[in-house]
């Protein structure tokens, strides 16, 4: 939840004061209050909005230290005195209120869990060791969802991509189509019927139940498989003369010679539950494209120093100058 334009002004005023660029402070000081008001529309005047997304405000608290900590110091380099020891006062307090003990750190870090989480942790919760627990397990759990959910959307572009268009060119409803396929339709013949009724879930319930509709389904097969196979029993032809009641497999009904054929229509149709296994070598291909494409992108903790470190110079620099 980083606000692009927010963080765009930060880290360039941050850029400045990295480079001690003083000449360049009344700019600081306006991308600082563009920065200040585009922080506050996306996490809330008092990161209300954070709160009630994320149950907490620990780490995005840390943006607002940097910002406070370069309102202060060009503050100080303007002349304004007094505003500079009310952003630096702040700053050490926002500080404190985040500062991660070394002892839970390095009790998190026993438990499994690596530094980088460990600090995130901690400072989402304030230094409560059992909240940060609480935390990083559900992050965890946050991870898997997600990981579950991309496995799942795989699986329906597959499953759309096999289904097809309908005759007005739509793509066939994967839900619809796992609807009939719920009711005991055999796939190949439900497919059929959402493709000819253009998706109208009543249109295609009555055309499973159609025998001439179900004949040259039939049909249809019988001839794609009489061109791959030539001389194979499914490719005889198949009489349907009695009325033929989808609500039981149609194997059953269906004269002794056709059964093959619906071997055929069940083969034809033949989906996984779960995406296909991947390859090592195509495993090693998805790495490295994710590799080359994450090249360069930040998270959010590339936004937020987890340590620190570099603020707490600047305040206690800033501290001594202003005697505070």
């Amino acid at each position: 939840m980083v606000d692009n334009y927010g963080m765009l002004n930060l880290d360039i005023a941050w850029c400045y004061l990295t480079l001690q660029s003083i000449a360049e402070l009344p700019a600081v000081e306006v991308r600082l209050t563009k920065s200040e008001k585009a922080l506050h529309r996306s996490y809330g005047e008092n990161m209300e909005r954070v709160i009630a997304l994320k149950g907490s405000s620990g780490w995005e608290a840390a943006l607002f230290v940097r910002l406070h900590l370069l309102q202060g110091i060009a503050a100080y380099h303007l002349g304004q005195i007094e505003k500079s020891k009310f952003y630096i006062k702040k700053v050490d307090s926002e500080i404190e209120r985040l500062r991660v003990s070394d002892e839970q750190l390095a009790d998190l870090i026993n438990m499994g869990y690596n530094e980088d989480e460990a600090r995130m942790a901690l400072r989402a919760t304030y230094g409560n060791l059992e909240a940060s627990v609480n935390y990083i397990v559900l992050k965890h759990d946050e991870q898997t969802a997600v990981k579950k959910q991309e496995k799942e959307d795989l699986r329906r572009r597959k499953l759309q991509k096999r289904l097809g268009s309908t005759e007005n060119g739509d793509p066939v409803n994967v839900n619809l189509f796992q609807n009939m396929r719920e009711m005991g339709y055999n796939p190949f013949l439900a497919n059929a019927a959402l493709k000819r009724a253009n998706n109208d879930i009543n249109a295609a319930l009555q055309l499973v139940l159609d025998n001439i509709f179900i004949s040259s389904v039939i049909s249809s097969l019988q001839d794609n498989a009489s061109s791959s196979s030539t001389g194979s029993s499914s490719s005889e032809p198949v009489p349907v003369t009695q009325p033929v009641s989808t609500s039981v497999p149609i194997s059953s009904q269906l004269p002794p010679l056709s059964r093959s054929l619906e071997m055929l229509m069940d083969q034809a149709f033949d989906l996984p539950d779960t995406p296909d296994e991947q390859s090592p070598e195509e495993i090693e291909r998805s790495q490295k494209a994710y590799e080359s494409l994450s090249t360069g992108i930040g998270s959010e903790s590339d936004y937020i120093d987890l340590s620190l470190s570099s603020e707490t110079q600047y305040l206690e620099q800033y501290k001594n100058l202003l005697q505070v």
